[in-house]
């Protein structure tokens, strides 16, 4: 069990309450990981190294004591953000620790985000493992779970472009009268026209990549093949949903 104690030196701490209770705290904590934000526990000075640093170690007497692991939550300071480095306050938080991972928006060297439901979880430092290592992440039905084959984000940002893009153009089409097919020996295969549009040449975006951003289209439901003309042909062309 955990309680706030006054600092000789100001401000306050967390201790660790002696015997029996302490026995049952490490009971418990044996059985899983404990996880808390750092803002319940920790009412020190974040900028005061020596305040850390013991804050730390009593955690890792927790940890040490009950065979288990302590996972101690912390939201980062706009410098942090802006940095890279995920921080806030001392740099004890950092080399105090055993290892640190940082959640963070997927976003690219220029600052896109190519999905708002993507993230990144990246190993800041591991004394048991390599670091630097970063896994993709998606929120999905209340969890973020792992991206199963995960590329770039420089790459699904590109691809959301054309994606984009594709939509667009489908959209001025259908606006102009002009229809358009999926099929590669048709005269009116979409990608084949949409090629030539000065919004694709601007963007260096070629043939491939337009037949596959119809292709992720189809699969997210996005567009479909709608009938028209006389039923008797069994004309089909391309259209949103």
């Amino acid at each position: 069990m955990l309680k706030k104690i006054p600092w000789s030196r100001g401000g306050a701490v967390i201790s660790i309450l002696p015997s029996s209770r302490n026995s049952r705290a490490t009971a418990r904590a044996s059985v899983s990981p404990a996880s808390t934000p750092a803002a319940n526990l920790f009412a020190g000075n974040e900028n005061d190294r020596s305040h850390v640093q013991q804050f730390i170690a009593l955690l890792t007497r927790i940890a040490v004591q009950g065979h288990t692991a302590v996972v101690l939550v912390s939201h980062p300071s706009l410098t942090g953000i802006n940095t890279g480095s995920g921080l806030s306050g001392s740099t004890a938080w950092h080399n105090s620790v055993r290892s640190r991972l940082y959640l963070k928006k997927a976003a690219t060297e220029k600052g896109e985000e190519p999905d708002p439901n993507l993230r990144v979880l990246e190993v800041m430092k591991s004394n048991y493992g390599p670091p630097a290592e970063a896994l993709t992440l998606r929120w999905k039905d209340g969890l973020f779970l792992p991206v199963a084959a995960p590329g770039s984000l420089e790459r699904m940002a590109r691809e959301q472009k054309v994606d984009d893009l594709f939509l667009k153009l489908l959209d001025r089409s259908a606006e102009q009268g002009r229809n358009l097919s999926d099929k590669k020996t048709a005269h009116t295969y979409a990608p084949s026209r949409f090629v030539s549009e000065p919004e694709a040449k601007a963007d260096h975006i070629i043939k491939r990549e337009l037949a596959e951003a119809m292709e992720r289209l189809f699969r997210a439901g996005k567009i479909c093949n709608a009938p028209y003309g006389l039923p008797s042909k069994g004309w089909t062309r391309l259209e949103r949903k």
